[in-house]
């Protein structure tokens, strides 16, 4: 199988490094990720990008996101169930 950095365009061995001299047109029947150069830029850009960088902030908000939602799990297992346990038949007078 082909494989082709997604950023650069250029063809990738096994290992993730770069293989061609020159990037290529993307390949349609390529698989796409990331090379190690590019890998490295990404994750250096990521790191120093500030406080107040967007991924940052993207991350603290899912963070929070992610905590409201276990939260919430929480409160409904406190909360009564809707159906009683044992649902046997109801009779109506």
């Amino acid at each position: 199988m082909v494989r082709q950095c997604a950023w650069c365009l250029y063809l990738l061995g096994a290992d993730g490094v770069r293989i061609a001299v020159l990037p290529l047109p993307p390949l349609y029947e390529a698989t796409h990720g990331m090379c190690s150069v590019c890998g490295k830029l990404w994750m250096d850009q990521a790191q120093h990008s500030g406080t107040g960088g967007a991924a940052k902030q993207e991350a603290l908000a899912s963070q929070q996101i992610t905590e409201m939602v276990f939260q919430l799990q929480k409160e409904q297992h406190k909360v009564a169930p809707l159906m009683p346990k044992n649902r046997g038949t109801i009779r109506i007078f």
